[in-house]
């Protein structure tokens, strides 16, 4: 199988592979082929790769576009009077821990 086949000639691997169940097996490559290894270790946290998961995907390309979306939304208030004349440049930030916040540069 695939992640099987990745793991060093180490003998206790090989000792630990050697008393492995199938179910452990379709459990392991099934694993494999929804973690992307690379960005995860990239990222340092577990990363799933595109097309496990519809709704899932949908949700990162959002994510991706979220700082282009809420520049149009800080250009579009600047322009419509929300914000104070005296405030020339706004822009909107989101952390995921925190939320939005609004940041003003100080000049």
């Amino acid at each position: 199988t695939k992640i099987i086949g990745e793991f060093p000639s180490v003998p206790a691997f090989q000792h630990i592979l050697s008393h492995m169940t199938e179910d452990v097996a379709i459990l392991a490559n099934a694993i494999g082929s929804m973690i992307d290894f690379e960005e995860s270790k990239m990222s340092n946290r577990i990363t799933i790769m595109g097309g496990c998961d519809e709704e899932l995907d949908l949700m990162k390309a959002q994510l991706e576009g979220l700082d282009d979306f809420l520049g149009d939304i800080a250009a579009k208030d600047l322009e419509s009077n929300i914000i104070p004349s005296c405030i020339l440049q706004i822009k909107y930030i989101y952390f995921p821990q925190l939320g939005y916040h609004l940041e003003v540069p100080y000049d």
